[in-house]
């Protein structure tokens, strides 16, 4: 009896020693999780600070806590200098927290002026382009050459990842074009016809991002339209959102969208791959003049005339152009791959339809350069 008493306290003891070593180890790996998060939070404040500093040198930082799922971060911005606006500095200390942990960054850097693409509202995203007899009254932005343009995608992880292209894309064939403003390239090839500026880029632009799973989701401002190719003769004032199979075409005729047309095609569609299906239009105006906002927003689709008297005002985001002629557009264009075949177009931008993008599309921030001066960590 003695001998067993002995050894159940002995079990007992190693038994408390075992659970205090694991509780322990626990608690180490919590702080450790936390800490971590926390440091990911405080990046996440910097990209976020970035983000908002190459719109706004002036920019002070967030108003309160930004929450990221279980972190959090809490950024403050001052300027250093603005002797000269085209190039300050200024200091950033973002401080990210997650449970008991928290780390705080700071970095200063010196920020300067892009290529001033704020106001373009063409991006041709290919080289392979035919245009004739064309009129664009925006500034217009070409990639004329290889690696001109950072890939968007997103991996199977969901994260969003830019990759530089570097293939030729195809020739480009413009002729009869005019520009009223700028003409951003890589080349010093003269494409338009009359007197326009033209600066010539040194730097790949990044594709922009986009998302269109939010205009799946029910509102009153919208219409979901599934199993269906057709419209005809129809006048809608809520935003038409489309979903297609692939491969199918969706036909718009003598139809009125005025608050914008959405063709739906899931957020890890590689666009660069090609269209996935064809948008033809006819006599149809799509989107408002007097207050431009969505227009034709199809990045797996490739856009066909079909007919005349084609008005579309607003943001538009395509993947390709074949035979469309006759076409007029006030507001954005952003073309991912070919433009064949595009005769009499017609374009003039609208400045705050190009400063302020729909839902699902977000403009990487690539024309602020900044460059770290200084900086340093620590943990709170």
């Amino acid at each position: 009896m003695i001998l067993t008493l002995i050894l159940t306290m002995t079990l007992a003891v190693i038994a408390l020693s075992s659970h205090s070593s694991v509780e322990s180890k626990i608690s180490v790996q919590r702080n450790e999780s936390s800490a971590l998060r926390a440091s990911l939070a405080a990046q996440a404040g910097l990209e976020h600070a970035k983000k908002m500093l190459s719109k706004d040198y002036y920019w002070d930082g967030t108003d309160d806590w930004v929450e990221l799922g279980n972190a959090r971060f809490n950024v403050v911005s001052e300027m250093l200098n603005d002797d000269d606006l085209n190039q300050v500095q200024v200091r950033v200390i973002s401080e990210g927290s997650a449970g008991h942990g928290k780390h705080l960054l700071a970095m200063e850097y010196q920020i300067k002026d892009g290529d001033g693409l704020e106001d373009v509202g063409c991006y041709l995203l290919s080289s392979n382009i035919d245009l004739d007899k064309c009129h664009l009254n925006t500034d217009i932005f070409l990639a004329d050459r290889p690696g001109a343009i950072y890939d968007y995608r997103m991996d199977s992880e969901g994260n969003l990842i830019w990759t530089l292209n570097e293939n030729n894309m195809g020739p480009t064939s413009i002729f009869n074009t005019s520009v009223n403003h700028t003409s951003f390239q890589y080349t010093e090839d003269n494409y338009f016809k009359g007197s326009y500026d033209r600066t010539v880029m040194d730097t790949p632009f990044y594709m922009p991002a986009w998302n269109l799973d939010s205009y799946l989701a029910p509102s009153n401002d919208r219409i979901l339209l599934s199993g269906l190719t057709e419209i005809r003769n129809i006048n809608f004032n809520k935003t038409v959102v489309v979903r297609l199979n692939p491969g199918e075409t969706f036909n718009v005729v003598d139809c009125n969208l005025l608050s914008g047309l959405v063709i739906y095609v899931e957020p890890d569609y590689d666009v660069r791959t090609g269209a996935r299906n064809i948008v033809t239009m006819d006599k149809s105006v799509i989107g408002n003049a007097a207050n431009p906002h969505v227009g034709l927003i199809a990045p797996a689709c490739e856009i066909k005339g079909g007919g005349q008297n084609i008005n579309i005002h607003g943001y538009c985001f395509w993947n390709s152009i074949n035979d469309l002629d006759n076409i007029h557009i006030n507001g954005a264009l952003i073309v991912v791959n070919e433009i064949y075949d595009m005769n009499n177009f017609n374009f003039q931008s609208h400045i705050e339809t190009l400063r302020n993008p729909p839902a699902g599309i977000e403009m990487r921030e690539s024309t602020a350069e900044f460059t770290i001066i200084g900086g340093g960590e620590s943990l709170l």
